[in-house]
Protein backbone atom coordinates (compact mmCIF):
# COMPACT_ATOMS: atom_id res chain seq x y z
CA UNK A 1 0.00 0.00 0.00
CA UNK A 2 2.95 2.51 0.21
CA UNK A 3 3.57 2.79 -3.37
CA UNK A 4 0.35 3.63 -5.75
CA UNK A 5 0.56 1.46 -8.42
CA UNK A 6 -2.20 -0.81 -10.39
CA UNK A 7 -1.19 -4.24 -8.22
CA UNK A 8 -2.56 -2.32 -4.80
CA UNK A 9 -5.63 -0.64 -6.88
CA UNK A 10 -6.87 -4.06 -7.55
CA UNK A 11 -6.15 -4.97 -4.02
CA UNK A 12 -8.57 -2.09 -2.87
CA UNK A 13 -10.98 -2.90 -5.77
CA UNK A 14 -11.24 -6.74 -5.05
CA UNK A 15 -12.22 -6.17 -1.02
CA UNK A 16 -14.32 -3.19 -2.27
CA UNK A 17 -16.40 -5.95 -4.20
CA UNK A 18 -16.32 -8.52 -1.22
CA UNK A 19 -16.99 -5.54 1.46
CA UNK A 20 -19.97 -4.52 -0.57
CA UNK A 21 -21.02 -8.84 -0.90
CA UNK A 22 -20.64 -8.99 2.85
CA UNK A 23 -23.32 -6.33 3.66
CA UNK A 24 -25.51 -7.64 1.37
CA UNK A 25 -25.17 -10.71 2.58
CA UNK A 26 -26.48 -9.09 5.82
CA UNK A 27 -29.29 -7.51 4.53
CA UNK A 28 -30.61 -10.48 3.61
CA UNK A 29 -30.30 -11.91 6.87
CA UNK A 30 -34.01 -11.58 8.27
CA UNK A 31 -34.14 -10.07 11.82
CA UNK A 32 -34.03 -11.92 15.54
CA UNK A 33 -36.84 -11.83 17.47
CA UNK A 34 -35.62 -8.59 18.87
CA UNK A 35 -34.01 -7.17 16.10
CA UNK A 36 -35.52 -5.02 13.25
CA UNK A 37 -35.06 -5.19 9.41
CA UNK A 38 -35.57 -1.24 9.10
CA UNK A 39 -33.02 0.42 10.05
CA UNK A 40 -32.76 4.12 9.19
CA UNK A 41 -35.14 5.02 5.69
CA UNK A 42 -33.69 4.51 2.53
CA UNK A 43 -32.64 8.68 2.34
CA UNK A 44 -30.74 8.06 5.62
CA UNK A 45 -29.32 4.95 4.05
CA UNK A 46 -28.45 6.40 0.80
CA UNK A 47 -26.36 9.52 2.56
CA UNK A 48 -24.27 7.64 4.85
CA UNK A 49 -23.75 5.19 1.60
CA UNK A 50 -22.98 8.20 -0.44
CA UNK A 51 -19.94 9.46 2.13
CA UNK A 52 -18.34 5.80 2.17
CA UNK A 53 -18.54 5.81 -1.75
CA UNK A 54 -16.97 9.26 -2.17
CA UNK A 55 -13.88 8.69 0.13
CA UNK A 56 -13.62 5.25 -1.81
CA UNK A 57 -13.14 6.75 -4.92
CA UNK A 58 -10.82 8.95 -3.51
CA UNK A 59 -9.03 6.12 -2.02
CA UNK A 60 -8.72 4.50 -5.65
CA UNK A 61 -7.77 7.49 -7.13
CA UNK A 62 -5.13 7.91 -4.78
CA UNK A 63 -3.91 4.10 -5.61
CA UNK A 64 -4.01 4.75 -8.99
CA UNK A 65 -1.88 7.59 -8.34
CA UNK A 66 -4.36 10.56 -10.16
CA UNK A 67 -3.23 13.27 -7.35
CA UNK A 68 -0.04 12.77 -8.09
CA UNK A 69 -0.30 12.83 -11.99
CA UNK A 70 -2.63 15.63 -12.39
CA UNK A 71 0.21 18.19 -11.37
CA UNK A 72 2.24 16.35 -13.91
CA UNK A 73 -0.03 16.56 -16.72
CA UNK A 74 0.39 19.26 -20.04
CA UNK A 75 -3.00 19.68 -20.77
CA UNK A 76 -1.75 22.05 -23.78
CA UNK A 77 -0.74 18.96 -25.29
CA UNK A 78 -3.84 16.64 -24.46
CA UNK A 79 -5.89 18.98 -26.19
CA UNK A 80 -9.75 18.98 -25.36
CA UNK A 81 -10.46 15.65 -25.91
CA UNK A 82 -7.83 14.49 -24.01
CA UNK A 83 -8.26 16.31 -21.56
CA UNK A 84 -11.95 15.94 -20.86
CA UNK A 85 -11.04 11.85 -20.81
CA UNK A 86 -8.39 12.20 -18.48
CA UNK A 87 -10.11 14.55 -15.89
CA UNK A 88 -13.49 13.69 -16.43
CA UNK A 89 -14.52 10.22 -17.92
CA UNK A 90 -11.47 8.74 -14.87
CA UNK A 91 -13.11 9.77 -12.08
CA UNK A 92 -16.11 9.35 -13.30
CA UNK A 93 -15.59 5.46 -13.48
CA UNK A 94 -14.43 5.16 -10.17
CA UNK A 95 -17.29 6.94 -8.55
CA UNK A 96 -19.43 5.05 -10.61
CA UNK A 97 -17.72 1.55 -9.69
CA UNK A 98 -17.73 2.78 -5.87
CA UNK A 99 -21.83 3.62 -6.21
CA UNK A 100 -22.18 -0.61 -5.71
CA UNK A 101 -21.88 0.38 -1.81
CA UNK A 102 -25.36 2.62 -2.61
CA UNK A 103 -26.76 -0.37 -4.13
CA UNK A 104 -26.55 -2.96 -1.35
CA UNK A 105 -26.64 -0.62 1.59
CA UNK A 106 -29.44 1.84 0.55
CA UNK A 107 -32.02 0.32 -1.70
CA UNK A 108 -34.52 -2.26 -1.23
CA UNK A 109 -33.38 -6.31 -0.39
CA UNK A 110 -35.90 -8.70 0.48
CA UNK A 111 -34.14 -10.62 3.95
CA UNK A 112 -34.21 -14.67 3.02
CA UNK A 113 -31.62 -16.21 5.68
CA UNK A 114 -33.57 -17.84 8.42
CA UNK A 115 -32.47 -16.52 11.81
CA UNK A 116 -31.15 -19.37 14.27
CA UNK A 117 -29.69 -21.73 11.23
CA UNK A 118 -26.53 -22.20 10.41
CA UNK A 119 -26.77 -20.24 7.19
CA UNK A 120 -27.69 -17.34 9.31
CA UNK A 121 -24.80 -17.38 11.02
CA UNK A 122 -22.11 -18.05 8.54
CA UNK A 123 -23.78 -14.77 6.60
CA UNK A 124 -23.28 -12.74 9.80
CA UNK A 125 -19.20 -14.07 9.88
CA UNK A 126 -18.96 -13.28 6.24
CA UNK A 127 -20.38 -9.74 6.47
CA UNK A 128 -18.23 -9.06 9.54
CA UNK A 129 -14.99 -10.05 8.25
CA UNK A 130 -15.17 -8.68 4.76
CA UNK A 131 -16.29 -5.44 6.64
CA UNK A 132 -12.62 -5.99 9.09
CA UNK A 133 -10.97 -6.64 5.71
CA UNK A 134 -12.32 -3.25 4.16
CA UNK A 135 -11.31 -1.24 7.49
CA UNK A 136 -8.04 -2.98 7.25
CA UNK A 137 -7.02 -1.82 3.98
CA UNK A 138 -8.51 1.79 4.44
CA UNK A 139 -5.97 2.33 7.50
CA UNK A 140 -3.36 1.24 6.13
CA UNK A 141 -3.89 3.67 2.97
CA UNK A 142 -4.15 6.41 5.86
CA UNK A 143 -1.36 5.41 7.69
CA UNK A 144 0.12 5.64 4.43
CA UNK A 145 -0.79 9.18 3.97
CA UNK A 146 0.11 9.92 7.54
CA UNK A 147 2.97 9.50 6.81
CA UNK A 148 3.70 11.29 3.98
CA UNK A 149 1.16 14.67 5.92
CA UNK A 150 3.01 13.94 9.01
CA UNK A 151 0.00 15.92 10.44
CA UNK A 152 -0.81 15.59 14.04
CA UNK A 153 -4.75 16.53 12.59
CA UNK A 154 -4.74 13.81 10.17
CA UNK A 155 -5.23 11.17 13.17
CA UNK A 156 -8.62 13.40 14.59
CA UNK A 157 -9.79 13.33 10.71
CA UNK A 158 -9.15 9.90 10.24
CA UNK A 159 -11.28 9.12 13.59
CA UNK A 160 -14.10 10.96 12.28
CA UNK A 161 -13.72 9.38 8.48
CA UNK A 162 -13.84 6.06 10.30
CA UNK A 163 -16.51 6.49 12.16
CA UNK A 164 -18.72 7.31 9.39
CA UNK A 165 -18.02 4.71 6.70
CA UNK A 166 -17.75 1.82 9.55
CA UNK A 167 -20.47 2.62 12.54
CA UNK A 168 -23.46 2.12 10.12
CA UNK A 169 -21.84 -1.13 8.84
CA UNK A 170 -22.05 -2.23 12.52
CA UNK A 171 -25.22 -0.84 13.64
CA UNK A 172 -26.98 -3.04 10.25
CA UNK A 173 -25.49 -5.76 11.68
CA UNK A 174 -26.41 -5.41 14.90
CA UNK A 175 -29.83 -3.97 14.49
CA UNK A 176 -30.89 -7.16 13.06
CA UNK A 177 -29.61 -9.74 15.49
CA UNK A 178 -29.71 -8.21 18.53
CA UNK A 179 -31.90 -4.71 18.17
CA UNK A 180 -29.60 -1.80 18.85
CA UNK A 181 -31.07 -0.92 22.40
CA UNK A 182 -29.64 -3.62 24.01
CA UNK A 183 -26.74 -4.25 26.10
CA UNK A 184 -24.69 -6.67 23.48
CA UNK A 185 -25.14 -3.79 20.86
CA UNK A 186 -23.96 -1.05 23.68
CA UNK A 187 -21.17 -3.15 24.36
CA UNK A 188 -20.18 -3.85 20.28
CA UNK A 189 -20.60 -0.15 19.68
CA UNK A 190 -18.38 1.01 22.29
CA UNK A 191 -15.77 -1.78 21.20
CA UNK A 192 -15.86 -0.52 17.70
CA UNK A 193 -15.18 3.08 18.98
CA UNK A 194 -12.33 2.17 20.96
CA UNK A 195 -11.15 0.24 18.04
CA UNK A 196 -11.51 3.08 15.36
CA UNK A 197 -9.72 5.29 17.87
CA UNK A 198 -6.67 3.28 18.28
CA UNK A 199 -6.19 2.87 14.68
CA UNK A 200 -6.73 6.33 14.07
CA UNK A 201 -4.59 7.22 17.31
CA UNK A 202 -1.53 5.62 15.32
CA UNK A 203 -1.42 8.07 12.75
CA UNK A 204 -0.88 11.56 15.37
Amino acid sequence: MITPNGVNALLVAGTFFLFAGGIFIIRRMKAAPDGTSDWLTKGQRSALALFFAFNFSLMLAWQLGFFRSVFQVDTTQMGEGGSASYFLFGPGAWLAFSLLYVLVFAFKVKPAIEYGRSRYWLAAVFGLVTTALMLLVMVAQANVIAATIGAAWWGIITFAVLVGLFLPPRFLYLSRVAGLKSVPSYAATISILILLAILAAQMI
